[in-house]
């Protein structure tokens, strides 16, 4: 099995928030029923394989990942980047939560350390 990376897990979550076309995938192009500043687990896995150069399945389950990177991220002062990947059978997110997870102004990867607080 191979390892995540919570960088580029970080990377692909922050561009499609911010609807940024990147790594062949366009934030214009979603899928019937999605809107746009999502990502379907389907295509974030593609993505995600294509950065990483390591070919992970088909079936791959990211929310042992994304709890990580979203408690990680409510340290920081930051939403749950999480709700951009929709995963099947999973409920979308509230267009609230989704609206406030699409405005926020994300910091590089390597600034989070600064915003960190200890709970």
């Amino acid at each position: 099995m191979a390892t995540i990376d919570l960088e580029v897990l970080y990377l692909i979550l922050t561009k499609v928030a911010r609807k940024e076309d990147f790594y062949n995938y366009s934030a214009a192009q979603t899928g019937p029923g999605q809107k746009p500043g999502t990502i379907s687990a389907k295509e974030f896995s593609a993505v995600y394989e294509r950065i990483k150069g390591t070919r992970l399945g088909s079936r791959v389950n990211w929310d042992t990942h994304l709890d990580q990177l979203n408690l990680f991220l409510s340290h920081c002062g930051l939403p749950a980047l999480g709700k951009v990947l929709l995963q099947e059978g999973s409920p979308e997110p509230a267009a609230d939560a989704l609206a406030k997870v699409q405005s926020a102004q994300w910091p590089a990867f390597s600034a989070l350390k600064n915003l960190y607080k200890k709970k």
